[in-house]
Parts: structure tokens; C-alpha cells; sequence
């Protein structure tokens, strides 16, 4: 019974800690937005920017939007956010 109660807990320990990366990952991308953006900028404004270029995004774009998305920064091992060493963000 012991070996149950461990493994719950650092299932809970791992839910956590999920949920704090995803909220390191959702702050990080909103300063890039708002740097984009800058004195325009609103989470509003982002989203319907998102939703419409999406939309009228052709299959072929979408997949090369895709195959960008590597160089958004990932968690490495140390669980702190890293840039891919090939980013290939425009300057705004």
C-alpha cells in the first residue's frame, strides 16, 4: 500500500509541475506577442489575429508554420525554458 500512496504522490508532484510549465510557456509567449505588437497589443487583438489568419492560412502555410513551431523554446532536461539553436523568428 506504501508503493500506491508514492506513486500517487509524484503524480500530483508531476500534475503540478506540468501546470507550471504551462504557465511559464503562456507567459513567455505573451511577452513575444506583446513585443510584436507593442503599444497594440491586447490578448483580444491576438486571438483574432490568430483565428483569422489560421482561417485563410493555405494547407501548405499551416505545415510550414508547423515545422517552425521547433524553434518556439522548449524545456531541456534542467526544465528551464531554452531557444532551439536554429530560431527563425523575423525581427519585428
Amino acid at each position: 500500500m506504501h508503493k500506491l500512496q508514492q506513486i500517487d504522490d509524484k503524480i500530483i508532484r508531476l500534475k503540478k509541475l506540468k501546470g507550471d510549465i504551462e504557465i511559464r510557456l503562456g507567459r513567455e509567449l505573451y511577452r513575444k506577442i506583446q513585443a510584436v505588437l507593442g503599444e497594440d497589443f491586447t490578448p483580444q487583438l491576438t486571438l483574432a489575429i490568430m483565428i483569422e489568419t489560421w482561417k485563410s492560412a493555405t494547407l501548405k502555410q499551416k505545415e510550414t508554420w508547423q515545422a517552425q513551431a521547433d524553434s518556439f523554446p522548449f524545456l531541456g532536461r534542467t526544465g528551464i525554458c531554452q531557444k532551439n539553436s536554429e530560431t527563425t523568428h523575423p525581427n519585428p
